[in-house]
């Protein structure tokens, strides 16, 4: 097994939020019974975890569908069943795609051939 280097680098930064979105996944018998993050090669990640602090937190209240979009908003204190855009319009921004004021993002994802 290789040995991460070390994080010296970045030692000024007092916090960085880390979060794995998408990272769950289900037991397959191709990795002996694991996850395919837990049957992952993930030295870095590995050291990360063992210098840091590990928790979970529960951002969304019930009623509100455990999209990505409005986690990540609700962990940078925002409401966000008033104030998160949506997925499609954050993805199109990201793509630098202009959208009009009052227009809509539509995930690709959502859309098919």
């Amino acid at each position: 097994m290789q040995e991460a280097e070390p994080l010296a680098r970045i030692s000024s930064i007092r916090y960085a939020l880390v979060i794995l979105d998408g990272l769950a996944d289900r037991p397959i018998p191709e990795n002996g019974g694991r996850t395919p993050t837990e049957a992952a090669f993930t030295p870095q990640l590995d050291h990360a975890c063992t210098i840091g602090r590990l928790g979970q937190v529960v951002v969304l209240g019930p009623g509100i569908a455990p999209e990505s979009d409005a986690g990540v908003f609700a962990l940078l204190g925002y409401d966000p069943v008033r104030d998160s855009p949506g997925r499609g319009v954050l993805e199109a921004e990201g793509a630098g795609i202009d959208l009009a004021t009052g227009g809509r993002g539509v995930p690709p994802e959502l859309c098919d051939s």
